[in-house]
C-alpha cells in the first residue's frame, strides 16, 4: 500500500493554536499539506502555509505523527510546532480559520489524521 506524507503546523500564539475548517466538510485540521518528493518536512510546511494562509513561520520541532487509512492508501501526518513570524493568516483553502484554546480544541470535530495528535497539541498549549 502506498503512502501519502502530509505535514501540518501547530501554529501557536498566546496559548492558542490556529485551526482551519476544511472546505465544505465541516472538519477541522491544523493547516498544512502534502510533502513533495524532494522537500523536507519543514520546507513543505513553509510552502504550504504561504500558499494556504499567506504567512511565514518558524518551526520549533515535531509535535507528533499519525498514520491513518485514506482511500486506497495510508496517509501519514507529521505535525510540527511553529510560531508566526510574518503575516496575518487569511484562509484560501479553508472555509474559516480560528485561534483555538484547549477548551475549543476538545469541542471541534477533527479530520481523521488530526484526531490522534489533538491531545499532544492541547498538552503543548497547556505547558
Amino acid at each position: 500500500m502506498s503512502e501519502i506524507l502530509v505535514v501540518g503546523g501547530a501554529i501557536v500564539k498566546a496559548r492558542r493554536c490556529l485551526l482551519g475548517e476544511r472546505e465544505g466538510e465541516g472538519l477541522w485540521e491544523v493547516p498544512g499539506g502534502k510533502v513533495e518528493t524532494s522537500e523536507t518536512l519543514e520546507a513543505a510546511l513553509h510552502r504550504e502555509l504561504r500558499e494556504e494562509l499567506g504567512i511565514d513561520t518558524r518551526v520549533l520541532g515535531e509535535v507528533g505523527r499519525a498514520t491513518v487509512p485514506h482511500r486506497d492508501r495510508q496517509l501519514t501526518l507529521v505535525v510540527l510546532e511553529a510560531r508566526l513570524v510574518h503575516g496575518v493568516p487569511i484562509p484560501s483553502v479553508h472555509d474559516r480559520i480560528e485561534w483555538a484554546d484547549p477548551t475549543r480544541l476538545r469541542q471541534v470535530e477533527f479530520a481523521p489524521a488530526d484526531v490522534p495528535i489533538v491531545d499532544r497539541v492541547i498538552a503543548l498549549l497547556e505547558t
